[in-house]
């Protein structure tokens, strides 16, 4: 995708306060950061290891320490899925693959890993 939609109230969302006072305004961008890293690149989901913390990182001019730290607090706050995390090392949530429906929807087809997919396989606009 060449852009994605940003709620107008993502910054009053209770998860995205929570993890701001918790682990300061940096928080914030990291989430966005994953956001942009999934809808450039997949479209709805971001393979993440190591190497990426470093790389994220490095971008984001923090610690890998931190960023660690800070993706264990989305994943608490489910900011992404804790299970899709766990089990097969990927970064997605039902709000990514919802906003990545809405932005492919003129689309004739569009490929869906169901070992990622958290939302109605049958519905494609399930919202």
């Amino acid at each position: 995708m060449e852009y994605f939609p940003l709620d107008v109230g993502f910054l009053r969302d209770k998860k995205v306060k929570l993890l701001k006072a918790e682990f300061g305004a940096s928080s914030v961008l990291f989430v966005l950061y994953v956001f942009c890293k999934a809808y450039e690149g997949d479209g709805y989901f971001l393979k993440w290891d190591k190497d990426d913390c470093l790389i994220a990182a490095e971008d984001l001019k923090e610690s890998p320490a931190y960023i660690s730290e800070v993706l264990q607090g989305c994943l608490a706050r489910s900011l992404f899925d804790e299970g899709v995390y766990q089990m097969f090392g990927v970064l997605t949530s039902a709000g990514i693959q919802r906003r990545y429906l809405r932005g492919c929807e003129k689309r004739d087809e569009i490929e869906i890993a169901s070992e990622y997919w958290l939302l109605d396989v049958n519905d494609k606009k399930d919202d």
